[in-house]
């Protein structure tokens, strides 16, 4: 068989056999076009967390109401189709929210507050198990990861927007920082999640790059990464930063074990042969982004290139005399006692807010990813976190074994576990786990996961190279 002009080679039409299998029914019931169109509001739909507006005491977004339609549209038929049967490696999520639950009804200052933020939290939990309803074959998972990289340039190009109105007033999607500077935001609800969302965003978009066979699409997708890139320097969050360079650290790994296993035979064999030259465009893009930032950037954006150089700076840095990093310190140190008086358990979700704040009066917040866990669920949901978390790198590593002659498939699941490894570290300095965007990369990569432990047949009409 002939490659196509992608580079991946037509598999004939196999019988639909997908009602043989749990989930296999879902785009039978769901049609093609409902699916798709679902997976699109899901994924554009938990990128927009802002206007916010309270509703009994809790703080609505976007993102709440998208999830809540999409679970009346389409959630209820993924239920009664089976399809969550083999979504073992999300299991994890509802011992999780169970201990949560337990925490907020026993521990919590104010029970009624905290069960209503454990309701808010599964809501938002639940993006990964419609994202692994939706995703069921391979080239479902590739047109999710194109989604999100569309994504994440609409972010870029906003961030440029924004800053450009700045000039003179603050417009939506940008905040006051440090020395009062416009700080962009984008449709997240700060800066360090927007550079977390850019940030597994470019992750994705180099492991697509590094994959793709088509000239054209290459040289566009260079294109989205260097404006990635240049955003993401302007969100001025250095957590995602160092999100984006671990990342990149998966990436690295993943090329030298493939090229480990070039001798194996592909039936997307032409990605191979343009690997260099993608690799070159990927290395150009990033070249691109960081000389604009040098060059171009103070010239447009005086104020924010300041505060971007200083933090790069790392000669000058002064520990002491930074207030972010101040801020959270101190947060850390607020929570002990709460972590040491409930240490298993923990205290209920938002119980953190309840009796703290912040220096702007705001409620106050844990900035630690798993510090938060166990202030609010203890060690037993710590426990559920690294076990799920564990659980998906395994099954992923997996699939990287089972499918060694598709290219394509295997670069998306390194896409993934990249961009989780981005958000990981980022979420190590501004915790972003009540938010549901992360939750869709978790959902993906379970998805991908179990295409590699269980070699699932096909849907009908789907190309099994994809």
């Amino acid at each position: 068989m002939e490659p196509s002009r992608t580079g991946r080679v037509a598999v004939p039409e196999v019988p639909d056999l997908t009602s043989h299998r749990p989930g296999g029914m879902a785009v039978g019931m769901l049609g093609v076009r409902l699916q798709l169109a679902a997976l699109l509001l899901l994924i554009v739909g938990v990128s927009l967390e802002q206007p916010a507006f309270v509703v009994a005491g809790l703080t609505v977004k976007p993102e709440h109401v998208a999830l809540l339609v999409l679970w009346a549209l389409v959630g209820w038929r993924l239920v009664l189709n089976g399809r969550f049967a083999k979504a073992r490696l999300l299991l994890w999520t509802i011992p999780l929210l169970v201990t949560l639950l337990v925490a907020s009804v026993l521990n919590a200052p104010d029970p009624a507050e905290s069960v209503r933020h454990t309701v808010m939290v599964a809501l938002v939990t639940s993006a990964a198990w419609l994202a692994y309803g939706l995703v069921d074959t391979r080239r479902r998972l590739s047109q999710a990861v194109d989604m999100l990289i569309t994504l994440a340039c609409a972010e870029a190009v906003l961030t440029f927007l924004v800053l450009g109105l700045a000039w003179s007033w603050v417009p939506p999607g940008a905040q006051i920082g440090t020395g009062g500077i416009a700080v962009p935001t984008g449709t997240l609800w700060e800066p360090n999640f927007l550079g977390s969302y850019l940030a597994a965003g470019a992750i994705l978009t180099v492991a697509t790059l590094i994959a793709e066979a088509s000239r054209r699409r290459a040289l566009v997708l260079a294109c989205g990464l260097a404006l990635i890139l240049a955003a993401l320097g302007l969100s001025l969050a250095r957590g995602a930063w160092l999100g984006f360079a671990a990342g990149v650290l998966v990436l690295v790994v993943g090329l030298a074990l493939s090229r480990k296993r070039a001798s194996a035979p592909r039936i997307d064999s032409k990605p191979a042969l343009r690997r260099r030259p993608n690799l070159a465009l990927a290395v150009s893009a990033t070249a691109a982004a960081a000389l604009f930032l040098v060059g171009l950037a103070p010239l447009v954006f005086p104020g924010t290139s300041s505060v971007l150089f200083s933090r790069v700076n790392v000669s000058a840095y002064d520990p002491q005399a930074d207030p972010s990093l101040r801020a959270r310190v101190d947060s850390l140190q607020d929570a002990m006692p709460g972590i040491e008086a409930h240490p298993f358990v923990g205290n209920g979700a938002g119980s953190f807010a309840v009796g703290h704040q912040d220096a702007k009066g705001n409620p106050g917040w844990i900035s630690n990813l798993e510090f938060h866990v166990v202030y609010d669920s203890g060690l037993i949901g710590l426990a559920c976190w690294l076990a799920g978390i564990g659980g998906l790198i395994w099954a992923s590593a997996r699939g990287l074994q089972r499918y060694p002659e598709s290219q394509v498939f295997q670069w998306t699941t390194l896409g993934l576990l990249g961009a989780l490894a981005a958000l990981l570290v980022a979420f190590q300095v501004t915790e972003g786990s009540w938010l549901a965007f992360p939750w869709v990369y978790v959902g993906l990569l379970a998805s991908a996961g179990g295409m590699g432990v269980h070699s699932a047949v096909p849907a009908h009409g789907e190309n099994q190279a994809e």
